[in-house]
């Protein structure tokens, strides 16, 4: 009896066939609004969380190079300001060229 209060009542031929797809469209435009409002909720928080990560590698880039900068400036003090800039960078190369062959290796491994 519940269900004739949500749907209505029961009718011969054509007319409960045509509510019956009256029905499922009303269903089908009900799940298409919900799907549309959860994509929308998550885009929203994708982008959010994107810009956070933006933010926190930008602020990572920028201490890393005030630490290669200050890393420059103390080998300065025992060694010639060029070559302490080039030993930095030279440790910087090392580093990245390592990191890379590290990955390409690691990727390899089953």
């Amino acid at each position: 009896m519940a269900t004739e209060r949500i749907v209505g009542p029961v009718r011969p031929g054509d007319a409960s066939l045509s509510h019956t797809f009256e029905l499922a469209q009303r269903v089908a435009k009900d799940r298409l609004r919900l799907l549309n409002l959860d994509l929308e909720a998550r885009a929203s928080s994708v982008v959010r969380r994107s810009t956070f990560i933006s933010v926190g590698a930008l602020c990572l880039l920028l201490a890393w190079i005030g630490l290669l900068g200050a890393a420059v400036f103390g080998l300065a003090e025992r060694i010639a300001l060029p070559l302490s800039l080039l030993a930095v960078a030279l440790s910087q190369l090392v580093l990245g060229v390592a990191l890379i062959l590290w990955a390409r290796c690691g990727g390899q491994r089953t």
